[in-house]
């Protein structure tokens, strides 16, 4: 549903330039806490603690400090700062000026997230940007002068910001055409403006992504300046790896061997072929054996005693939800979830942070574990490694698929298609999200890239949405994070951040953050967000 709000009696759900409702009640479940500080691990950067305290506010009272007084020229601007002022101190042309590709107008970025890069589309060849940042508790504005599309703050400049400013931050960008001596021909044309917010909170863990340009798991952390390699995709016999997850506390990925015939390896997440110590041999062997796929855990089966993983195998010609015991004795150690009343087949199951339900695709047919071309969103309870009845979350003819849940477990993050069309690589894939208590679902903001890169959704291949470990708390407000991947960018699958806020039963998202840390031309997917290492 799009650019509507219906009022039911107990909350709306609400996305930027989209909105519906839903009978959820408010989310009171945080799980973890940011409290875990430091820098980003081995790649600098401001790590989950980084800038202020959890709902802190900015130190002193607004227009008290005076950090940017002066203007920043970018090395190799073939004019002067004052020259560049004198430019941009002419009327503006009437012709439409530069679009800032990143990050979006209206944009929700967390404290410590990593120094922040904007990038510009020309819209009349211009070849002279200014980036002007109206910055609450600064006397002076933050303006930069570049002859680039792209510009990226120092660290100093972005710590500064984070620490001493939080809210609300007016920017906008102008443009001018020089010649090959430096001097203005055209311009100054205005271009976007708007604002962007700095949120009060930290995103918490770190996000894991499979790169098929060079087959290997890769992470980082939201505050992190460079990404940090970890598995290798090729085993010992040289079998590439599809499809992974990450165990509940950051340190394995669970990897589908994608030979054609399927199995699971588990590898630390930082790299290396050592199995997990509590790995028993009669585990291994469940593990290895045929048309197995697409591993996922809760932290609440993760501890000595019940470290259980449910996948995905085909049973008599059926895919079924399974579970595995990693501790298992025996080869008796696996069993079929029961999905009663659902006569179809299964796949993509995960399972709640409280281990109580599982979430899973119910299609007619079904491939690899995650493959269809038609799907509806089931719940069905966990009951002990026992299942039960199968229940209907979204079923509207669409292709619904790749389930997660919040850290929470109020919502359920989904893919959508039109339906008859696969699951795999769909370009028409969008992010949307339901209340998995039940309601209407909501299509996400951060679909949509800026309308001046065109290239709209549908058409960008928003997928695999997998939420960030804990839930955030600040005043009256609950952050959520997720992140997908999109092709928005040079049609290359790159990985992406959505922010959500709940307040007063309000759920709101934002346009999607691109974590420029990332290689721009390395295909980056199937991301996952787990705690920390």
């Amino acid at each position: 549903m799009r650019g509507s709000t219906i009022m039911l009696t107990v909350a709306c759900v609400v996305a930027v330039g989209h909105a519906a409702c839903s009978t959820y009640g408010d989310a009171t479940n945080d799980i973890g806490s940011n409290a875990d500080g430091g820098a980003g691990e081995d790649a600098g950067g401001l790590g989950d603690g980084g800038g202020l305290p959890d709902g802190a506010p900015p130190d002193g009272a607004p227009a008290q400090r005076n950090d940017f007084a002066d203007p920043v020229l970018d090395p190799g601007t073939p004019v002067t700062a004052v020259q560049a002022a004198q430019i941009f101190a002419l009327s503006n042309s009437a012709a439409a000026g530069p679009c800032l590709a990143e990050p979006q107008i209206g944009s929700l970025i967390p404290k410590n997230w990593m120094p922040l890069r904007f990038r510009v589309a020309a819209t009349q060849g211009e070849n002279l940007f200014e980036i002007r940042l109206v910055i609450p508790n600064q006397k002076s504005p933050l303006v930069i002068y570049t002859n680039k599309d792209t510009f990226k703050l120092d660290a100093a400049t972005w710590t500064t910001i984070l620490t001493h400013s939080v809210g609300t931050i007016d920017v906008s960008v102008r443009s001018a055409t020089l010649d090959a001596g430096g001097n203005r021909t055209d311009g100054p044309f205005r271009g976007s403006q708007g604002q962007i917010e700095i949120a009060p909170i930290a995103a918490h863990g770190k996000v894991s992504y499979f790169s098929s340009s060079d087959g290997s798991v890769k992470r980082f952390g939201v505050g992190d300046l460079n990404v940090q390699a970890g598995s290798t995709s090729v085993d010992a016999n040289g079998t590439c790896i599809g499809c992974h997850s990450v165990t509940p506390d950051g340190l394995h990925a669970a990897l589908t061997l994608n030979g054609g015939l399927g199995g699971i390896i588990l590898r630390p997440v930082g790299g290396g072929t050592t199995e997990p110590a509590f790995l028993t041999a009669s585990a291994r062997t469940l593990l290895a054996r045929n048309n197995q796929h697409a591993a996922s855990f809760s932290k609440a089966h993760w501890a000595a005693g019940d470290r259980t993983m449910l996948s995905m195998l085909d049973v008599g010609g059926t895919t079924e939800i399974i579970w595995t015991d990693l501790e298992a004795g025996s080869a008796a150690g696996w069993g079929i979830i029961a999905r009663d009343g659902d006569v179809r087949g299964a796949q993509s199951a995960v399972m709640s942070h409280d281990g109580t339900k599982i979430a899973y695709v119910s299609a007619t047919a079904t491939s690899s574990g995650t493959i269809s071309n038609n799907g509806a969103i089931h719940v069905v309870p966990y009951n002990a490694r026992q299942g039960g009845a199968a229940t209907a979350l979204v079923a509207d003819g669409s292709v619904n698929y790749y389930p997660s849940f919040s850290a929470d477990d109020a919502f359920v993050a989904f893919a959508k298609a039109p339906g008859g069309t696969s699951t795999y690589n769909n370009a028409s894939a969008e992010i949307w999200v339901v209340p998995a208590a039940g309601g209407l679902p909501v299509r996400l903001a951060a679909n949509d890239a800026v309308a001046c890169l065109s290239t709209p959704s549908p058409g960008i291949t928003n997928s695999w949405p997998r939420w960030s470990p804990a839930v955030i708390t600040a005043g009256t407000k609950k952050y959520y994070f997720l992140t997908f991947s999109s092709t928005r960018i040079g049609a290359t699958r790159q990985v992406f951040v959505a922010p959500l806020v709940v307040e007063g039963g309000t759920l709101k998202s934002y346009p999607a953050l691109y974590p420029h840390n990332q290689p721009e031309t390395s295909a980056n997917h199937t991301p996952q967000w787990s705690e920390p290492l």
